[in-house]
């Protein structure tokens, strides 16, 4: 069931009104940035999304880990409190560098995607941030100096698709964490991830 949902996905997806152009030698490399790719071998790739309730103050987060062969390592969802859309993002990233260090994480070759560039500009030199959300970046730097084999890179939307869904119905249901239907529509976006990339997930 969650394999034939997860094929109609993906078939649905490279066959939309903006298919994937196609070159000699496979997929177009401009359209290729649309899809999430596995990480190398040995190495975690962790994708974190965050979604901000305007109004009620609230955030909501989602972090998907899953090796080269696309399986899930480790997955975590949190609610915190947030005044902006641009401060819960780098709540999100604090949250996930405390995450992997309490798992011992700090020297493992780790790969965090996030579809948020002004983050990744910030964080990474490139853009000054807002003088008002130092507190903010001085913590995320902070932790962030405790990883000696983490990159933090921007990706499309599309290629963070399940950790964006995830974080979004995350928030969408306060009274519980994720019904058995959310679960399985997540595992479905997780397989059809997988199978995209040419991953060999187990039935």
């Amino acid at each position: 069931m969650v394999v034939e949902s997860a094929l109609a996905q993906t078939t649905a997806y490279q066959f939309s009104v903006a298919a994937p152009r196609r070159s000699s030698s496979g997929l177009d490399p401009v359209q290729l940035d649309q899809l999430w790719g596995p990480p190398t071998k040995g190495v975690l790739k962790c994708n974190i999304d965050g979604s901000y309730q305007e109004g009620k103050f609230e955030g909501s987060m989602a972090y998907i880990c899953r090796d080269d062969q696309g399986r899930i390592t480790d997955i975590l969802f949190r609610r915190f409190s947030a005044c902006s859309p641009f401060k819960s993002e780098f709540q999100v990233l604090t949250l996930t560098l405390q995450h992997l260090h309490h798992r011992g994480l700090q020297d493992a070759p780790l790969e965090l995607e996030t579809d948020c560039l002004q983050l990744v500009e910030i964080v990474t030199g490139i853009r000054p941030p807002p003088w008002e959300q130092w507190p903010a970046i001085d913590e995320t730097l902070f932790w962030l100096s405790n990883f000696s084999l983490l990159s933090l890179r921007h990706c499309r939307r599309p290629a963070n698709l399940v950790a964006d869904w995830a974080a979004k119905a995350h928030l969408a249901h306060p009274a519980q964490n994720f019904t058995l239907s959310l679960m399985l529509e997540l595992l479905d976006l997780l397989y059809a991830d997988a199978l995209a990339a040419g991953c060999n997930l187990p039935l």
